[in-house]
C-alpha cells in the first residue's frame, strides 16, 4: 500500500506542478496588442456591389 500512496503523491505533485505554470502564465504574462497591416493586392478585391458567389463563377 506505501507504494499506492507514493505514486498518488508524486502524481498529484506533478499535476499540482503543471496547474501552477499554467496560473503563473496566466497571471504573469501579457500579450501585447499592436497593429498588423497586411497587403492585399488588387486582384484578389471583389467589385463593389458584388456578392463572394457571383464573383467565384466569372
Amino acid at each position: 500500500m506505501p507504494t499506492l500512496f507514493r505514486l498518488l503523491f508524486f502524481g498529484g505533485a506533478f499535476v499540482a506542478g503543471i496547474y501552477a505554470a499554467m496560473l503563473a502564465l496566466v497571471l504573469l504574462v501579457d500579450p501585447g496588442q499592436h497593429e498588423m497591416h497586411v497587403p492585399v493586392p488588387p486582384g484578389n478585391l471583389a467589385t463593389a456591389g458584388a456578392s463572394p458567389a457571383v464573383e467565384a463563377t466569372r
